[in-house]
């Protein structure tokens, strides 16, 4: 497969796009997929930046748990730094939620804090029935778009099957 993804000031090399790819990042793609369509520079109202739409608190909180050098917000647009940052707090969400993949793309848009409450209150959930209970329908779209392009992605891999 080739994949060329361009932003509409910057271009993704073929390597981070391959490595974002292994199954074990592949959220981390489709996160990126959905929070900026791949524009290097994206900006939001609200102040996240970069690829992955990292906000620059979280990820002084990220760099500092895992002994990275503080980020500026400037630091956010270099691909790189920003996917680095955005998928280790991924990771930390995984871990979080014990590696429930539904709960940490919930918790990357509408925060940990709150999506542990949702998990806490709808315990016992299919993942179905928990998507569909998420109350902020902004968090509820976002989660089954990039589930959407995530399953797609298993499915055409060869490897579907329920994403827990």
């Amino acid at each position: 497969m080739h994949v060329f993804v361009t932003g509409a000031t910057g271009f993704i090399g073929k390597r981070l796009v391959k490595k974002l790819l292994a199954r074990r990042n592949a959220v981390v793609y489709f996160l990126i997929r959905q929070e900026s369509r791949f524009v290097v520079d994206a900006r939001s109202g609200v102040g996240a930046a970069g690829l992955m739409q990292v906000m620059p608190a979280t990820a002084n909180q990220v760099a500092q748990r895992h002994h990275f050098p503080a980020v500026t917000r400037e630091d956010l647009f270099d691909q790189e730094t920003n996917v680095r940052i955005g998928a280790r707090y991924v990771e930390q969400l995984l871990a979080q939620f014990s590696g429930n993949v539904v709960h940490t793309i919930a918790a990357y848009n509408a925060g940990p804090i709150v999506v542990g409450n949702w998990a806490e209150q709808h315990r016992g959930r299919s993942q179905d029935e928990f998507v569909e209970l998420i109350p902020f329908q902004e968090t509820r779209q976002y989660v089954k778009r990039v589930l959407r392009s995530f399953k797609e992605y298993l499915r055409l891999a060869g490897s579907a099957g329920p994403v827990s």
